[in-house]
This record gives structure tokens, C-alpha cells and sequence, in this order.
């Protein structure tokens, strides 16, 4: 069984998305890391109900009717207090912070309606639930694997890069030649003066 260590540069820039996930799994195997499927998540239960009950809010507190909001937001309102340096036995009324006395319109459902798909309700709790748990274990199992991803597909990047650096060293040669009307001798030279800082590709080149 070849590991993607084991596979040369030209090897590398012809993997296929299959084969280079089939090369994935097995760092992950020798890594001793078990596997976990993609989730296949269930289908949530529709349910034909909306919320339709209109109450208003006012510093956490609902009201029915709109009126009685604007009346206790124009309330003083208190809240108990105490200082920690004397301890809380022994506490004082002050005023409330004021947070703003904004009235918010929420809208909640119906009580019996909510009665009527009790269990379907139960049911899509189940399902989101079994849900969210798939997605999360399959998020660090994608976490806990992807230095190994990060890894095989910064190898195949560079071997890419040296395979097209090669390919342009090869057309420039082939101009050098071109230049030296066939003499393969001063096409090296001209060669190798234009990539002295690149030893490695003159070996491939006129080595080659």
C-alpha cells in the first residue's frame, strides 16, 4: 500500500479529488484517529402553527394590553440594595437602574395549539437534537484531521509549482537553442547564466 510520501512529484499533480481523499484516510488511520461520516441529517417535521399572540414588553415584564406597559414604564420602580462592606443582612431600597423604557410587541403562541402538536413538537427535538450532535462530532472530527488535510494538499501545491517551473525552464532552453542555431553547448551556457540561483532545475534540464 503506497502513502502519499511515497509518490513523486509527478505523480502528485495527476491525483484525482478521490484519490487524494483516498490518500487523506490513510494518514488519518495511521494517525489512529477513527473516522466519522459525513451526517446525514433527518428531515424536521413541519408544523403549521405561528405565533400570533401579541403581548408587550417592558423591562422584562409582559403586559396585554399596550396601556398598562406605558403605565408601568412611567412607574419609579425600586430594587434592593445593599453595600458589600457592611454585608448583605442588611439592605436598602434604591432606584431601579434605568435600562431605557422602551415597550417591545412579542408574539408567542396559542396554548392549545401548541397542545394539538405536542408530539410532532417532541419529535423535531429529537431531530435537532440527534442533528446538532452529528454536525458537532463531525466539526472536530474535520478540526482534529486537518493538519493532515492542510498538509497533503501544501504538497500538491508545491509539487505543481515545481512541475510548471520545469516546464517553463524547459521552453526557455528550448528559445536558448533556438538562439544558438543548434549548438547545444552555448544553449547551455546561455541556460545556466540565466538560472545560476537555480541549481536544482539546471540539473533537470540539461542533465536531462
Amino acid at each position: 500500500m503506497k502513502r502519499f510520501r511515497d509518490l513523486s512529484k509527478e505523480e502528485l499533480v495527476t491525483l484525482t479529488d478521490e484519490q487524494i481523499q483516498n490518500f487523506i484516510d490513510i494518514e488519518i488511520a495511521y494517525e489512529g484517529i477513527m473516522p466519522v461520516l459525513e451526517p446525514q441529517y433527518l428531515a424536521v417535521p413541519a408544523i403549521d402553527i405561528k405565533p400570533t399572540v401579541a403581548v408587550y414588553e417592558c423591562h422584562s415584564q409582559l403586559f396585554k394590553n399596550k396601556e398598562d406597559a406605558i403605565k408601568f414604564s412611567e412607574m419609579e420602580k425600586l430594587e434592593s440594595s445593599y453595600e458589600y462592606s457592611i454585608g448583605s443582612d442588611y439592605k436598602y431600597c434604591s432606584q431601579k437602574s434605568d435600562y431605557g423604557n422602551d415597550i417591545k410587541t412579542k408574539y408567542f403562541y396559542k396554548k392549545e395549539e401548541l397542545e394539538k402538536v405536542q408530539t410532532t413538537l417532541q419529535d423535531i427535538s429529537r431531530i435537532q437534537n440527534r442533528n446538532n450532535e452529528q454536525e458537532k462530532e463531525y466539526k472536530n472530527f474535520i478540526k482534529e484531521t486537518s493538519k493532515v488535510r492542510q498538509s497533503i494538499y501544501e504538497t500538491i501545491n508545491e509539487a505543481q509549482d515545481e512541475i510548471a517551473e520545469i516546464e517553463k525552464a524547459k521552453k526557455i532552453y528550448e528559445k536558448h537553442l533556438s538562439l544558438a542555431d543548434g549548438n547545444k553547448e552555448i544553449a547551455d551556457k546561455f541556460f545556466c547564466d540565466a538560472y545560476k540561483n537555480f541549481p536544482e532545475i539546471i540539473e533537470k534540464i540539461i542533465t536531462a
